[in-house]
């Protein structure tokens, strides 16, 4: 029997199995999206194209704080986390967000516990048929991470300016010896005016020739064992002039990967005084050698007054102590 568009109740049979299979897969990924959504670690916000919110997880709820009835079908300008002046701000992310495929930033939102947190923001482009319907945004809490970062800048900060207080030159260098950051008196030792002048190049470049081996010896050493101390290395500057430095330098971890931090001393007067002590040590040593020779000459020729004195049946003239 053939209905109205001649299939058979068989093909519509068929048919509607093949609809109900589809059906059944979709709601799945649907549990399975859904799962996901409610369950991840960061918030989830979902968007239209007007910035109205059509749904959030429950971390976003909480990092909003409040109740999901008072986020759902809100502008998210709306919903009481972004202060009046960066309202405009927020208004040119979205536009950007909605024109670009991917699209990240930081914001810092305060929610309605009046708790202030800073969130890494990473938006995708929802497209139906060729068109932009709204925007997922993934938002992460770095709250912490930030407080981290700013309590390690200004502990660095403290650290330079104590490094600066005793002139001493502030170095670091990637695992391979180029120049990342250095202080005005590191610098200065090099015979360059600004960091602009090293950067990225190698410390070999203004390191006298003669010690162009143990320096590299002492970077890998450094690398291997993780420290190096009281290395004393010349460099040169473009004139020729040399200055002799003392480098103390340890391998740490950072983002970036392995750095060799190192704190170098200018020892040029350090360096006079003990050339000059030297020369000194030589002086009194060649005259004590000449004073003990000129004694014992002395010794001599008193032994032979007094052996010609006894053969001339006189007493002897000097006593000689041995």
């Amino acid at each position: 029997m053939k209905n109205r568009e001649n299939k058979t109740n068989a093909e519509l049979i068929k048919e509607n199995e093949v609809l109900q299979e589809k059906v059944n897969k979709f709601e799945k990924a649907e549990k399975k999206f859904r799962n996901i959504f409610e369950n991840a670690n960061d918030g989830i916000i979902y968007l239209n194209n007007l910035g109205k919110i059509i749904d959030v997880n429950e971390q976003a709820v909480q990092l909003f704080g409040g109740t999901k009835e008072e986020l759902i079908n809100k502008h998210f300008t709306k919903i009481g986390v972004f202060s009046v002046k960066k309202i405009q701000n927020m208004l040119d992310n979205f536009k950007k967000a909605i024109y670009n495929e991917k699209f990240l930033l930081d914001i810092t939102i305060a929610n309605k516990k009046g708790k202030h947190i800073e969130l890494e923001c990473s938006t995708s482009r929802i497209r139906y048929k060729e068109k932009t319907t709204g925007i997922i945004v993934i938002a992460r809490d770095i709250t912490e991470q930030k407080q981290s970062e700013k309590a390690l800048k200004a502990s660095e900060e403290k650290y330079r300016a104590l490094v600066e207080t005793t002139d001493t030159g502030y170095l670091i260098l990637d695992e391979i010896g180029r120049v990342v950051d250095a202080n005005h008196e590191y610098i200065r030792m090099t015979g360059h005016k600004t960091l602009k002048d090293i950067f990225g190049r190698s410390v070999i470049e203004w390191t006298a020739i003669y010690d162009l081996k143990k320096n590299e010896q002492e970077v890998k050493k450094c690398m291997e064992q993780g420290f190096v101390k009281n290395l004393e290395i010349d460099y040169v500057d473009k004139d020729g002039s040399i200055t002799p430095i003392e480098i103390n330098a340890k391998v740490v971890e950072s983002e970036e990967g392995l750095r060799i931090l190192s704190l170098c001393r200018d020892i040029t007067e350090r360096k006079k005084i003990e050339k000059e002590l030297q020369n000194r040590l030589n002086e009194l040593e060649a005259y004590h050698k000449i004073t003990m020779g000129r004694e014992g000459r002395i010794i001599e020729l008193k032994s032979e007054i007094n052996k010609l004195l006894r053969k001339l049946g006189q007493e002897d003239k000097f006593k000689i102590t041995k």
